[in-house]
């Protein structure tokens, strides 16, 4: 009895370990895959994380921009500008810095965003849904 007992357990343990192998080869899987996708082109703007590298009017709704990450920068001195749909200054930075990322918190409601300017780089935008 005692045998059998321990013989289950042990195939338990044995189960349980190799589900635990394939959830993580699986992670392994599913992070390279984000990882040779990470840079999209032309931008990605679904979900709650926009990711801009191509100027152009992005949306026209009313969207929460919440923060703006500037990374990939090539040239001192490079900028990004974004306006709203009515051409009003949402945020810009005129002073990139080669391989050095900027980080701006805005948490603020807008009515369309346009891309006017990116000298170089990519634009990570938080975003969230506009709540009454």
């Amino acid at each position: 009895m005692e045998i059998n007992m321990k013989q289950s357990v042990l195939n338990r343990q044995q189960k349980i370990f190799s589900i635990v192998i394939a959830l993580l080869a699986l992670v392994v899987i599913v992070v390279n895959t984000y990882a040779a996708n990470s840079t999209p082109t032309p931008s990605a703007v679904e979900g709650a994380t926009w990711t801009l590298d191509t100027v152009g009017v992005i949306t026209t709704g009313k969207v929460r921009i919440r923060t703006i990450y500037w990374v990939d920068c090539t040239t001192n001195g490079h900028s990004f500008i974004i306006n709203d749909a009515a051409g009003n200054l949402i945020w810009k930075d005129t002073d990139g810095e080669a391989g050095i990322g900027h980080l701006f918190y805005i948490d603020r409601v807008v009515t369309g965003v346009t891309l006017n300017t990116l000298g170089s780089g990519t634009l990570i935008i938080d975003v969230a849904p506009v709540r009454y």
